[in-house]
């Protein structure tokens, strides 16, 4: 194999992983010469270039020692330089400016412009004029072809243009991914040391259009992509920035959401996804667990599923799992039994908070019963309300044993009477025609935009702004037993009468349990007696 073969396979091999230093070493002009000299020498055989090329690549993939990493590269990208150089010019087949155009093409122009500016020293009318010529050029349509990395590279490499440019910069390569330059290019900036040396504008791009990135990218630098420069963003650090959190959610969920991906490709996505919902924490931010469900909604069922399965298994974990579910079953993507197991949890463990439980369980109620579709239909909300009722009279007789972790058997009454009456309120929705005056939040399960209308820049600040806040109403809906009395009329309507005596041997039993406290068995009384009446 020839030493041009050889280097190019190597690369072709590592999927172009450090093509990227092709371009940013074409000043360094001493050891250009020097490789060129070897190259066209005898000395240069090819196991010499084999274990020269080898011991680079394995320098290069110790990121533990960044100088010696970068030392490395330099080399690889001199050795790659002389190796396809003849006479000076690089061969290739993809021509470096337009100048095969007319000379009054205007698109010609913009490109020479381009190609000028990122040689010269730029000022504050240059960068101006620069970011108007980007954006001139991010087009959707496929642009003659041009080698892209020679054109944008000068731009990434000066810091002085500014990370508008150089995001603007990225916006053009990614809607020229197509072609096999624009590939290389971006390519480079998704491994980790080059992707850490972004910053927040610059990144949020590359996020953001993840669902074009892999259609054109090869699975081992989308892998790299994933785990190096994705994943560590959800680590529990100081360093974490949960605007790009919010961005690499966004991006992996249109990423999954596009059609007919190489299995490879699904795979990993399927993989990377888990791996976040494991990762995040704690914290109850609206805008990014919105983005975890819309995510989660994109898997298949069995995957998503197993994702979901560790949930509620201690208290870091209660928040994320309530609200995923409820997302999902609130905007009618998932039916009502997705909400079973989190149920369960309600009684079997102490550690559970019945507040932020209630607010997220009847939040979701209200969104679901008005929402249209398939999975929020009447038949399904009755099947899905009678199971309940059924589910519920087996725990409260002792017919299924509580966990060890549950709470005192009074508790776990209080807790199922609350639930199945916040059931009732809702699901029976339109009969019970005041759901808006219990205060339900219109955004807290809104699902996200699906088309970006802003520049990238920008739409995360836009998101914080516009975060809805969680409603303080968890005191009144722990409480939802007291308002049974009223609530139980919607049962006598049209469509909910076969229900009526159901839920009315369902209190009874609730009634004659011992272990129901004194203000539950109130309630209930009261209702017996209403209807009594």
């Amino acid at each position: 194999m020839t030493t041009k073969g050889l280097i190019a396979k190597t690369l072709e091999v590592n999927d172009l992983y450090l093509l990227y230093l092709f371009f940013i070493l074409k000043s360094v002009t001493y050891s250009f010469k020097f490789f060129k000299v070897i190259s066209n020498s005898a000395l240069l055989t090819d196991d010499l270039i084999t274990g020269v090329v080898s011991r680079l690549m394995a320098i290069v993939g110790d990121y533990d020692d960044l100088g010696l990493q970068n030392i490395s590269s330099w080399f690889l990208g001199h050795l790659y330089l002389s190796s396809t150089s003849s006479g000076g010019d690089k061969c290739t087949s993809v021509p470096g400016s337009l100048s095969y155009l007319p000379e009054w093409s205007l698109l010609r122009a913009f490109y020479d412009f381009l190609l000028d500016s990122g040689r010269s020293i730029p000022d504050n009318h240059l960068i101006s004029l620069v970011n108007v010529a980007l954006q001139v050029i991010n087009v959707k349509t496929t642009l003659p072809p041009v080698n892209w990395a020679i054109m944008l590279s000068p731009y990434m490499r000066n810091n002085s243009y500014g990370d508008e440019v150089r995001a603007n910069i990225l916006q053009v390569a990614i809607s020229q991914i197509q072609s096999p330059s624009a590939v290389v290019f971006i390519s480079s900036w998704l491994t980790p040391p080059l992707y850490a040396s972004l910053q927040l504008a610059c990144k949020t791009v590359l996020h953001l259009h993840m669902c074009q990135l892999i259609r054109s990218m090869s699975p081992n630098v989308l892998q790299v992509y994933l785990e190096r420069s994705c994943l560590p963003e959800f680590s529990e650090s100081e360093t974490q920035n949960i605007r790009i959190q919010l961005a690499i959610l966004k991006g992996l969920r249109d990423a999954l959401a596009v059609t007919d991906p190489p299995e490879a490709v699904t795979s990993l996505l399927h993989s990377a996804t888990a791996q976040i919902y494991h990762q995040l924490t704690t914290d109850f931010n609206i805008q990014l667990l919105q983005s975890m469900a819309e995510c989660l909604s994109q898997l298949p069922a069995e995957i998503m599923d197993n994702v979901i399965a560790t949930d509620f298994s201690d208290a870091t974990s209660q928040v994320k799992g309530c609200f995923v579910r409820c997302h999902l079953v609130a905007t009618g993507k998932q039916p009502l039994g997705l909400l079973n197991f989190m149920i369960d949890a309600f009684f079997n463990a102490d550690y559970w908070n019945q507040e932020v439980g209630m607010v997220l369980l009847l939040n979701c109620f209200g969104a679901y019963s008005k929402y249209k579709g398939e999975n929020s239909s009447l038949s399904a909300r009755q099947q899905w309300f009678l199971e309940l009722l059924g589910h519920t009279r087996t725990v409260v007789i002792g017919a299924m044993p509580l966990a060890a972790t549950a709470p005192t058997k009074d508790k776990v009454i209080r807790y199922i009477a609350n639930i199945v009456t916040a059931a009732m309120l809702t699901l029976t929705y339109p009969a019970c025609t005041d759901l808006d005056f219990w205060g339900f939040s219109q955004k807290l399960f809104a699902p996200p935009v699906d088309k970006i209308t802003q520049q990238e820049s920008q739409i995360l600040d836009v998101c914080f702004q516009n975060e809805p806040p969680l409603p303080n109403l968890g005191i009144l809906y722990s409480t939802m037993i007291q308002f049974l009395p009223s609530i139980i009329g919607a049962m006598v309507t049209k469509q909910w009468e076969g229900f009526f005596t159901k839920v009315i041997d369902w209190v009874l039993i609730l009634c004659e349990t011992d272990e129901t406290d004194l203000e539950t068995r109130n309630c209930l009384h009261v209702t017996i007696i209403i209807q009594k009446i």
